[in-house]
């Protein structure tokens, strides 16, 4: 099996519904705690995997695995688009309301001087096989400095970021995320070459 790391740029083909369905499989958690359907949540990811290849492509870090889309990476940076475009989904317009709060909640811009890792994903059955690894060395080896947040109690997340040296820099809770996305606490963590 070969893996492969490509800025999402030099994949012309690349489906925004398999970037959509990874990240369903990697958050859904949050999807159902922010109050839609299993169904809805479906929708809304694969609205999202539209989304980012059309407003972030050239932000979008892809792993594939013989071709097969594998893992994702999100690095905004300050030139990186600010936008809260709605995708057309089939969702009622008060669900759409919901989503633009899911993402602006999830939403990070970052400081000029930076990178942020907004989000970092990997399908199911790809997981436990190297591919975060494989997309934080990428990211460190192209970056002099990147930031994250991750979500406290997602431990193997935290671990695997300390491996790669991130340091806490500071923990945040908010009761909005609590309610809206389902966590309550999260850490900001800090990279530097």
């Amino acid at each position: 099996m070969t893996l492969t790391i490509h800025w999402a740029t030099e994949l012309p083909t690349l489906s925004a519904n398999a970037i959509g369905q990874l990240f369903y499989n990697s958050f859904s958690d949050m999807f159902l705690a922010s109050g839609f359907t299993a169904n809805e949540a479906q929708i809304s990811a694969l609205g999202l995997g539209a989304y980012l290849l059309k407003y972030y492509r050239r932000d979008l870090l892809v792993a594939q695995m013989d071709g097969h889309l594998a893992g994702v990476v999100l690095l905004k940076q300050p030139r990186s688009p600010k936008t809260t475009r709605l995708p057309r989904a089939a969702l009622t317009l008060s669900r759409r309301l919901r989503w633009y709060a899911f993402i602006l909640l999830l939403d990070s811009t970052p400081n000029t001087d930076e990178t942020y890792i907004d989000f970092l994903a990997v399908a199911p059955n790809y997981r436990q096989q190297g591919i975060a690894s494989q997309l934080l060395n990428f990211c460190q080896r192209h970056f002099n400095c990147l930031n994250l947040s991750v979500v406290t109690t997602n431990q193997n997340a935290y671990q695997l970021y300390k491996k790669f040296n991130f340091n806490p820099v500071n923990t945040k809770k908010s009761w909005l995320a609590q309610r809206y996305l389902g966590f309550q606490q999260w850490t900001e963590m800090h990279w530097q070459q």
